[in-house]
């Protein structure tokens, strides 16, 4: 009798631990199933756009040393002198360090080649030059570096001394290379080179203009 008392005994202690483990693994379940309120997670910061070379209008104060050659006819002249002018400009940052644009440009030169042959003096004078450009760069944090092409237009003028002079707008093209590097949030400077190519009637000239300027960022 003691023993049945014992197993009977061992029985109801084992079937009530496993009543219980089932009652607590019950109630878990409930709990895990039972809908939650999300706790607010923090706001997760997006990326910080970069700083520098952002989207929108400038515009440029730059001077120049201007290099013209002309060349017509076995004639060949070159001179090299000071120019001065402005440009402005809409450029736009890709995402990543890709900066696509485009740039306007008007030049005073104060270039004037000549040359006498056989007594008779011929002088070639590019009064104003003027572009429109596209322009694509890479920026790498305040410094981009681009490059640039496009239409160019000039204002020549040529004068055989004594004899009479003629002034007629040419078109041809502009191509070239620089670097920017902004220095506050609204100004910056940059050099480049650029060099035109006109050709018309047999008369080819071509100028190398290397300009520094300030940039001014307009929005």
């Amino acid at each position: 009798m003691a023993g049945n008392w014992r197993g009977d005994v061992m029985r109801r202690i084992l079937l009530a631990t496993f009543a219980a483990l089932f009652a607590t693994l019950a109630h878990a379940e409930g709990i895990n199933r039972a809908p939650r309120i999300a706790a607010p997670a923090e706001a997760q910061q997006a990326p910080a756009a970069p700083s520098w070379h952002q989207t929108g209008f400038y515009g440029a104060v730059q001077g120049a040393y201007d290099v013209a050659r002309l060349e017509a006819g076995g004639f060949d002249a070159n001179d090299g002198n000071l120019a001065a002018g402005g440009a402005v400009g809409f450029k736009y940052r890709m995402p990543g360090n890709l900066v696509l644009g485009a740039e306007a440009d008007f030049m005073f030169t104060n270039v004037k080649a000549e040359r006498t042959i056989n007594g008779l003096t011929i002088m070639a004078s590019p009064r104003h030059v003027a572009t429109a450009r596209a322009v694509a760069g890479y920026a790498m944090g305040p410094a981009l570096f681009y490059v640039t092409g496009g239409a160019a237009w000039q204002n020549l003028e040529i004068e055989a001394v004594g004899l009479g002079s003629e002034t007629e707008w040419q078109r041809g093209l502009a191509y070239g290379g620089g670097i920017a590097l902004e220095l506050t949030s609204t100004l910056g400077i940059r050099g480049e080179l650029l060099r035109y190519d006109f050709s018309r009637d047999g008369v080819d000239t071509t100028q190398d203009m290397f300009r520094v300027g300030a940039v001014i960022k307009l929005n």
